[in-house]
């Protein structure tokens, strides 16, 4: 029998403060720090906010509780890759204990585990109810939270009672993004797709759930097949997208009505996405010119979509990744920055 641990979270407090200071002073040449983290393959840090984005149904609950086993026991990700072994909590909204249990049970017999410890905790209020205190339910998370290297939230529209259309919905994000600092846990959390075609709207609601992610990883199904792609990386090179399955095997259990073995098998761990490629194009050849080159003549070296090239530069513009201005004619020239170069030169598969 798994061990499961369910815990309640109570929310009560005090007025907030207006600010945190810390000063940072950087003297002299220093090499890059080391970024510590629970899932490298896919830019999952410690102390970051990560999202999690797909459509309903389709198996974004399954893999956040298979990735929860994984790091809690130290099994490596689809037999492929490492994680960080250590506490993890998770926030399940979504589910009831008895459908996360058996759920647990189906992917440790896959993964021959016979004990696991989850912290499994329901929220009695949303995170930005109006009943409690703001500053006392941060203090609270950061106490739960503190010694876990992964924190799951599934999801952010069941924790939260903002208008995910609305920049209030930024405001639990932000304290969110404070916690995970303040503990160096990897917050996770789980959110629905909208009907945008690129990465900034594939996740519903506002622009700043977007915005106020480290990582955002996009998720779909096509015909049992489950794509993982990178939608979003902070400072960072975007990671290749991985295709798995999802197998039944073991003994049929009557009862339950499924097999005893849910087994979470990796097709594709190079996939990529045109998009993805035409970013890294630009990226490529901006790295190689001396100083700057016209937006036209980028376009010819890059080739590929014009519409995706224009909206590629327009974000690595807002991530100042690159830089723009104003050649001769009014013509657009723009070069690659530092933090662009670091960017580039990054691999997560090192």
């Amino acid at each position: 029998m798994l061990k499961s641990k369910d815990n309640c979270i109570h929310l009560i407090g005090k007025k907030p403060s207006l600010v945190v200071k810390k000063m940072l002073s950087l003297k002299g040449i220093r090499e890059l720090s080391n970024k510590k983290y629970v899932v490298k393959r896919f830019g999952l840090a410690k102390a970051s906010l990560a999202c999690l984005c797909g459509t309903g149904c389709s198996g974004k609950s399954l893999l956040l509780q298979y990735l929860a086993v994984c790091v809690s026991t130290g099994t490596k990700l689809f037999n492929s890759f490492d994680v960080e072994k250590g506490k993890v909590v998770f926030i399940d909204q979504e589910q009831s204990e008895e459908q996360t249990q058996l759920r647990l049970e189906r992917i440790c017999g896959a993964l021959n585990i016979s004990d696991i410890l989850i912290e499994r905790m329901v929220l009695n209020e949303r995170l930005d109810s109006s009943k409690l205190n703001k500053e006392n339910v941060e203090n609270e998370l950061i106490e739960l939270f503190t010694g876990a290297v992964l924190v799951i939230i599934d999801s952010l529209k069941a924790t939260t009672e903002a208008d995910e259309n609305s920049s209030d919905i930024e405001k639990t994000l932000k304290m969110l993004k404070r916690v995970a600092e303040q503990t160096e846990a990897c917050i996770l959390i789980c959110h629905h797709k909208g009907k945008g075609r690129d990465s900034k709207q594939s996740g519903r609601g506002h622009s700043s759930i977007y915005d106020s992610f480290d990582v955002q990883i996009d998720m779909d199904c096509i015909n049992e097949k489950y794509n993982l792609k990178c939608a979003k990386m902070r400072d960072s090179k975007y990671f290749d997208g991985v295709q798995y399955t999802l197998l039944d095997k073991g003994s049929f259990v009557e009862e339950q009505n499924c097999t005893s073995e849910l087994h979470f098998e990796i097709l594709n761990d190079k996939l990529r996405s045109a998009g993805d490629s035409q970013r890294e194009r630009i990226l490529n050849e901006l790295s190689e010119v001396k100083d700057s080159i016209n937006n036209k003549n980028l376009f010819a070296l890059v080739k590929g979509d014009r519409t995706s090239f224009i909206k590629i530069v327009n974000k690595l513009l807002e991530e100042n990744l690159i830089e723009e201005e104003r050649g001769a004619k009014n013509s657009k020239l723009i070069k690659i920055t530092a933090k662009g170069m670091v960017a580039l030169a990054f691999n997560p598969d090192q």
